[in-house]
Formats: C-alpha cells, structure tokens, sequence
C-alpha cells in the first residue's frame, strides 16, 4: 500500500493495492520475458529435469527452473516410498503462464513446466479377468453363504407371502455395483497388441 501527498504535502488517502494480486504482477512479468527472446523451455533444463524423474526415487527435493533463470525446489512426496503409486512427469504450462491462475502457490507462476503426478494404481484394477466366470461363481457362493443373503431371503419371502396370500410377482428390479467396460483401456489395449500376435489375449 502506497500513499500520495497533495501540494501542501499532506496525504490526503491510502492508495489501496486492489488488483495488483501476485498472479497479476508475474504473468506481466512473464509476457515481458518472453517478448524479450527468453525462451520457455532450454534443452539442458528439459534434459536435466527428465534425468531427475529418472531418480525421483532417491531424490528429496526437485528442481525446476523460472523463466527468470531462478530456480524453485519442490518436495518430493515419493522420496524413499518402497511402492509408489504415483509416478512424477513433466507438466507443460506453456500459455497458461499468461492465461489462467495457476493452481500452484505463487512461486511457481513463472515456471514454464513443473512436476506433477500420476496415479499408477488403476492399471492393477483394470484389464480382462481371465477367470470371470469362476471368480463370478465364487462370488455367488460366497453370498448365498452369507447372513445378509439369509436375512434378504427372509424378508422377501414375507413380504411376498408371509400373511399366507401368496402376492403375484409382475416385476423385477436388480441392479449392480461396479462399472461394466465393453473395451479394455487404451493403456492395456497397447500393451496387448505389441506382443505377439500368438500371445495376445483378444
């Protein structure tokens, strides 16, 4: 917050700082960057920082630099995890530095890419089940052994006839939990049509 003096040198208001937000200043700042020859991306930073992604295992920190030439440090939320579900890769900000807020804290508005995250746990749940119909078996099994299938029975059996009139049955309601996917996902599909056409399993 500023303040101006009147010519008798009195400060007759505040200046209020409304809209001179963080985001604002350094997008400014980095269109006058780039309109000056900085370049987004340098082959050595691109080079240096698919090296670290390489050893993020063993790395507690990442480096990424500014389009300022300064650089920031990023914590390493896998650093020493023996079984990552996330695996880190290079986000591209590209004109988003000018366009949109990143989502970020402030010290990242400048940086032309930044680390983030993808989750590599869904692979283990996706994908043809090469028992379906065993494991639906056992599944049925299971649940006709169960007290919750005794106690469901038991009610609907009364509710259909327990007053000793038997109640005709006109419609039937059932429903799922779970997704039912008519294709594989692309990930899966890929990896099954690099191999031999003898080992493919669709």
């Amino acid at each position: 917050m500023g303040s101006a003096k009147d010519e008798q040198g009195q400060v007759p208001e505040p200046w209020l700082d409304y809209g001179c937000t963080p985001w604002r200043l350094s997008s400014q700042r980095a269109i006058e960057l780039y309109e000056s020859g900085v370049k987004l991306w340098r082959r050595e930073d691109l080079i240096d920082i698919e090296q670290q992604l390489e050893e993020s295992f063993t790395l507690e920190k990442f480096t990424v630099r500014r389009l300022d030439g300064s650089v920031v440090y990023i914590k390493n939320p896998m650093f020493g995890v023996l079984k990552p579900i996330w695996k880190p890769y290079v986000n591209f900000q590209e004109y988003w530095l000018v366009q949109f807020k990143p989502d970020g804290p402030t010290e990242t508005y400048n940086c032309p890419y930044l680390v983030d995250w993808d989750n590599q746990s869904k692979r283990n749940y996706e994908g043809p089940i090469g028992n379906a119909r065993l494991l639906f078996n056992t599944k049925q099994q299971e649940w006709e052994a169960s007290m919750t299938c005794e106690a469901f029975t038991s009610q609907f059996r009364k509710a259909i006839g327990g007053d000793g009139n038997a109640k005709k049955i006109t419609k039937v309601v059932c429903f799922a939990l779970g997704d039912l996917n008519s294709k594989p996902p692309d990930w899966w599909r890929i990896k099954n049509e690099a191999l031999p056409e003898k080992e493919r399993e669709l």
